[in-house]
């Protein structure tokens, strides 16, 4: 939570936002000012008054003007709240402009009390400044019945105020907006403008569709999100979240995204199980996303380490920067349609990958008796760019490639038809079959397919096309 410090003119406490909205999600828009204490000298007999701004002394039977005021400016319906501080252990009395609400009384462990008001500022009637003043008839009392022995040895009598601003919207009330700005909310409900102060309530009282911010890090406690409530996004916000474990049966989606733009992420993991989806979106991840059911992880952005399909499911690759290793490990599917992969890419087992677009720095990597299908993408390993080491098969239609494309695979296949190669062919066992493409280096001629000739080299590539007879 950030809060922006006004500058305390006299007695004048100044809350001063400008209060822009955009999208589905809340930037919350809030204010507070500096504390505004006010010392009080104990005095055992008749004393001088001294006035000055924020001092006063404790003379019995009277009063004095104290005038502490709230000057709100607001472009939007807004609560404004005032926290009042009492250390003055019953030697000032003073009361409540009318207009306040009190929202909540705490006893402090030094004996203070701290009170909580709060009023509704609406835009209806164009009115977008409000001076608001906290003390009826901007005076404290001094009771006629004080004596000697109470005032004897006292110190430290004070009234402190300080005053805040926040959007009334999205927040379902007064209580639920003060949680946010005492710190003491730890996600907030964008649907219904509920702050929570436990994780574990969110993901138990959420409807289909509903959008939950972070409010606060978590970076201890792992998450078991059931999604049998429907869709949910979590907007991380600029937090950071520990672990999360979603599962659904009926095929529910969680999507993380972060309004933040910069900060936060997850400093674990996220799996996902049963039919549940998940879908992520510019968040930053220190462990491992884990698709371990039916259903599909989608990825668009974001920086990430191991990525694995480990199941049934499948998994999209729009966009991001993988770190670790991205493995399709069962008979389930993975797509790549971009992103930037700086280690080995694999399919080890009989699933399917399907790669249309990225960057490579390392080999991608057939393991088992699935299929990859390569129709785009940049592929800069230079020992190797293609390795199949399974007997499954490569479809290679597209994309460009730096290094060694081989296969070691006993009844493996890679199939060229198109693409760009820079590095050799070659085979220890399995099948080479081209049947188009540029390559630096000449092929092999028992890897052009019958009714197909290599023609060239034309500006360093050789070509395999179709034959003329």
């Amino acid at each position: 939570m950030k809060k922006k410090n006004i500058a305390v003119t006299a007695l004048a406490i100044a809350l001063a936002v400008v209060l822009v909205l955009g999208g589905g999600t809340f930037a919350y828009l809030l204010g507070n000012t500096e504390e505004e204490v006010n010392e009080f000298s104990t005095n055992q007999n008749g004393v001088e008054i001294t006035e000055t701004e924020n001092d006063y002394e404790i003379i019995p039977g009277t009063s004095q003007d104290k005038d502490p005021t709230i000057t709100a400016t607001y472009t939007l319906d807004s609560y404004v709240f005032v926290e009042v501080t009492d250390a003055t252990d019953g030697l000032v009395t003073w009361y409540i402009e009318s207009g306040w609400t009190l929202l909540e009384t705490t006893e402090n462990e030094d004996g203070s009390v701290t009170y909580i008001y709060y009023q509704l500022l609406t835009t209806a009637d164009g009115v977008y400044e409000a001076e608001l003043h906290v003390l009826a008839d901007d005076k404290v009392y001094y009771s006629t019945s004080l004596t000697n022995e109470d005032l004897a040895g006292v110190d430290g009598v004070s009234l402190t105020f300080q005053g805040y601003i926040i959007q009334a919207e999205p927040f379902a009330d007064a209580a639920n907006a003060w949680l946010l700005l005492s710190g003491e909310g730890v996600a907030v409900n964008n649907e219904t403008g509920i702050v929570y102060t436990d994780l574990a309530d969110v993901f138990t009282d959420y409807s289909d569709g509903a959008v939950v911010q972070l409010l606060q890090d978590n970076t201890s406690a792992t998450l078991n999100i059931d999604l049998s409530n429907g869709d949910l996004t979590i907007d991380m916000n600029g937090y950071t979240l520990y672990k999360i474990n979603a599962s659904s049966e009926e095929g529910a989606t969680l999507t993380l995204i972060n309004s933040d733009g910069e900060n936060g992420g997850m400093k674990s993991q996220a799996n996902v199980s049963g039919n549940a989806n998940l879908v992520i979106d510019g968040i930053s991840f220190s462990g491992a996303v884990s698709n371990n059911g039916t259903g599909t992880v989608e990825i668009n952005s974001g920086t990430f380490k191991a990525v694995t399909n480990t199941s049934s499911g499948t998994l999209i690759i729009n966009g991001g920067t993988f770190g670790g290793a991205v493995s399709n490990r069962s008979t389930g599917t993975t797509i790549i349609n971009d992103g930037i992969f700086n280690t080995t890419t694999q399919n080890s087992s009989s699933g399917i990958m399907n790669i249309n677009g990225g960057t490579f720095a390392k080999y991608v990597q057939n393991g088992g008796t699935g299929t990859i299908n390569i129709s785009g993408g940049t592929f800069n390993g230079t020992a190797r760019s293609i390795y199949q080491t399974g007997t499954g098969t490569i479809n290679i239609s597209g994309g460009s490639f730096a290094g060694y494309v081989q296969t070691n695979g006993n009844g493996a296949t890679i199939n060229i038809s198109g693409g760009t190669f820079n590095g050799e062919l070659g085979k220890s066992s399995g099948t080479v079959v081209i049947t188009g493409g540029s390559f630096r280096y000449q092929p092999t001629t028992d890897y052009i397919a019958s009714g197909y000739v290599v023609e060239g080299p034309t500006d360093g590539y050789y070509s395999v096309v179709a034959s003329a007879d």
